[in-house]
């Protein structure tokens, strides 16, 4: 191993160590590492941004983030929550319970909503004017 990788690892687990969030600590390591390699400093961040665009799972959890921020502000969650408790939160292990069908709840409302858009539901009209699912 070379000196700039273990100064690279030193650093991380120093910075991990002291409190810091771990992936600063990480970028930290890198940074170190590079700047005692000779490297470009932009190969990082080039690098993290080309990452960042290949995956879609990591993308997913920040559009989750931002998706529960808006929920908490519009109160939805709290009306979820609430109303599952209100259904089964006084059973025993009323806790669990409430998590399981809050998180049915949510299911549908992704899965059966998106399969709603996507054209995958075909809408009859009947004569009296009502809609049916075929």
């Amino acid at each position: 191993m070379s000196v700039e990788l273990v100064l690279g690892l030193v650093t991380l687990f120093g910075t991990a160590a002291i409190g810091m969030p771990v992936a600063y600590a990480i970028i930290v390591g890198v940074l170190v590492y590079l700047g005692l390699a000779g490297q470009d400093l932009a190969i990082a961040g080039e690098t993290m941004v080309q990452r960042l665009f290949d995956g879609f799972l990591l993308l997913a959890v920040p559009l989750f983030i931002v998706s529960a921020n808006i929920m908490n502000a519009g109160s939805i969650s709290d009306r979820l929550l609430k109303f599952c408790i209100a259904l089964v939160g006084r059973f025993r292990g009323g806790l669990g319970h409430v998590n399981v069908v809050a998180s049915l709840i949510f299911f549908r409302n992704v899965w059966f909503g998106s399969r709603r858009r996507g054209g995958y539901r075909k809408i009859d009209h009947q004569h009296d004017g009502q809609e049916r699912a075929i």
